[in-house]
């Protein structure tokens, strides 16, 4: 009883060994790897967020059958379709290199991006990393990609449109914004 459960999980050293792991291996293979780390992952990467995470949270990059399968190395992890995030599609142009090996290259959303990200299931978990993020975000360029993403929100899954609405809301009533 009492035991600190934080204790538990993916921090960031085992994020970076294991990045370094599987360059050697897919070196060996001469396969190459692009990764995208959202969520918690992404959130430990940005140095504003200490916790641990429980799993690696990958967005979907349509790998192909050979590379696929070392996506298990990182174990557990939750590949994460793009259609089933809140992320704005412009993010490949903010998107901040974290690791960059002979074979895998490693990248997360920026800090603005993942705000956006945390803004598809309205948890209050998610609102305590953004009340994190965003001291360091601009908020300007957060406007935009809200407009973004609500002008494309009718092609995500009809259940993240609604979560998404919802998320906002209490996003701009928390943030007076």
């Amino acid at each position: 009883m009492g035991e600190d459960i934080t204790a538990y999980g993916i921090n960031k050293e085992d994020v970076f060994l294991t990045f370094k792991k599987l360059d050697l291996l897919m070196q060996m293979d001469n396969y190459e790897l692009d990764i995208c780390l959202i969520g918690g992952t992404a959130c430990l990467l940005t140095d504003l967020i200490s916790r641990v995470t429980i799993d690696y949270d990958l967005l979907n990059l349509d790998y192909s059958p050979n590379v696929r399968n070392y996506l298990n190395f990182f174990n557990p992890y939750d590949l994460v379709d793009f259609e089933a995030t809140t992320i704005p599609r412009s993010y490949i142009k903010r998107r901040i290199s974290v690791f960059s090996g002979v074979c895998v290259h490693c990248f997360i959303l920026s800090i603005e991006d993942i705000i956006l990200s945390k803004l598809y299931r309205n948890f209050e978990i998610d609102f305590k990393d953004i009340d994190i993020l965003i001291k360091k975000a601009d908020l300007t360029l957060v406007h935009t990609l809200i407009e973004e993403v609500n002008d494309d929100i009718h092609t995500r899954y009809p259940r993240l449109q609604e979560n998404f609405i919802l998320s906002l809301n209490t996003f701009k009533k928390r943030y007076q914004l």
